[in-house]
């Protein structure tokens, strides 16, 4: 296949992409990087047990709900939902950070009323985007982070998360709650670990025009490398790739 077919291949696949909070939030980290895992769709290796601990707490939290009746007691539930849903195996280290994310996930509903619906995906063609809704609350979309990182002040990513749960609830349901609670379950003790995001037109206005400038880059074939490496999963790849460029340069070979 000729290199200008392949281009023109590549592109076909990415204006036709739906694009999702990780998806936008890796075209800002590094479009490079975004080429690489979106694109011609290059799979690296990535931490299975940090991966399945996550998942593994978003499905439980979920299924939780849907038997809480069924028991005297929210801890009851919850344990029911761990026997049923657990599916990986974790170090001592791990279930601390486990048992800490329960353990804040059940003091952050214990005067909750039931959620509207849970664990929804929803996708918006008139925005070309889709995302993941952890929980809709009777005035909030919540959504729930394992990971260690918190911030008080939310970043890009949260902004651009938000935004889009807010737009895909709206379209799909109706639903008009611009208030987006980001939940760390590892850091939530009295009262802290808890972002809010206000979704407003001019955020929305905002990444709107984040996405339409990124969507220009990616038909235009413009994925420029930043130089912020250290925590991409593709750094490796790219260290190799200048390797090579400076192996061929140095032997006069053509590039």
């Amino acid at each position: 296949m000729k290199q200008g077919c392949q281009k023109t291949r590549w592109l076909n696949l990415s204006n036709n992409r739906i694009e999702s909070p990780s998806s936008i939030t890796k075209f800002i980290g590094c479009p490079y990087a975004y080429f690489l895992k979106y694109i011609r769709l290059i799979k690296v290796s990535s931490s299975v047990e940090q991966a399945g601990i996550g998942i593994d707490i978003h499905k439980v939290n979920e299924k939780y709900w849907g038997i809480r009746r069924d028991f005297a007691s929210n801890e009851a539930a919850l344990q029911e939902s761990i026997n049923r849903n657990w599916t990986i195996k974790t170090d001592e280290e791990s279930n601390e950070i486990i048992n800490t994310c329960f353990s804040n996930f059940l003091e952050s509903i214990k005067n909750n009323n039931p959620p509207i619906f849970i664990e929804e995906k929803i996708e918006n063609p008139i925005t070309g985007t889709v995302c993941i809704i952890d929980r809709v609350d009777i005035d909030k979309i919540v959504d729930y982070k394992t990971g260690a990182y918190f911030t008080i002040k939310p970043k890009v990513p949260a902004l651009i998360q938000a935004t889009l749960c807010y737009e895909n609830l709206k379209y799909k349901h109706g639903l008009d709650f611009p208030i987006v609670e980001f939940q760390y379950l590892r850091n939530m003790k009295d009262g802290k670990g808890i972002q809010l995001v206000e979704v407003t037109p001019e955020l929305i206005e905002q990444v709107h025009l984040l996405i339409n400038n990124m969507r220009t880059m990616i038909t235009n074939d413009i994925f420029p490398k930043k130089q912020s490496c250290f925590f991409c999963e593709y750094s490796k790849i790219c260290e190799l790739e200048k390797k090579s460029i400076e192996y061929f340069k140095r032997n006069k070979l053509h590039v």
